[in-house]
């Protein structure tokens, strides 16, 4: 609780505009983008498991999504495997209006309401949001000349 705290006393003078880049950048910290800031969507460059560049299109799942296969380590995959969506059965949009929710404040039960999603799912939500967040904070390395 202290952790959102923080996070909404932080966001309270952005404008709407910041809060929308904002949300953006915690769906970057989240996996929710290819590599380097692609979108989903747009062509996968290599494996989501080994890295390698050697991967064919394969197929499309029942949702009609492009499938891939990796040459090299034969695993199948599609744009949202290995990203904290993968699995959630929500599309980018609702985590978006999720984030934006959660940027402003408002309540676990308003924003499950808002977003069409259970309080539990809101709750767990909001966990990988806030883990995401300090995982970064965790990763920055200070360089250079430090006072």
């Amino acid at each position: 609780m202290e952790q959102i705290t923080k996070l909404i006393k932080a966001t309270e003078g952005l404008k709407q505009s910041e809060l929308e880049a904002l949300s953006i950048r915690i769906l970057e910290m989240l996996n929710l983008s290819n590599r380097e800031g692609e979108e989903l969507g747009a062509p996968i460059t290599g494996c989501r498991r080994c890295d390698s560049e050697h991967i064919v299109k394969f197929g499309k799942d029942k949702n009609g999504k492009q499938r891939y296969k990796c040459k090299s380590c034969g695993t199948i995959f599609s744009a949202t495997s290995y990203t904290v969506i993968s699995k959630t059965h929500q599309n980018i949009s609702v985590w978006k209006k999720y984030i934006e929710l959660l940027l402003q404040g408002t309540s676990l039960s308003k924003s499950a309401h808002i977003c069409k999603i259970s309080v539990q799912t809101a709750f767990s939500w909001r966990h990988k949001i806030l883990n995401a967040l300090q995982h970064d904070q965790n990763e920055r390395m200070l360089g250079g000349i430090i006072e």
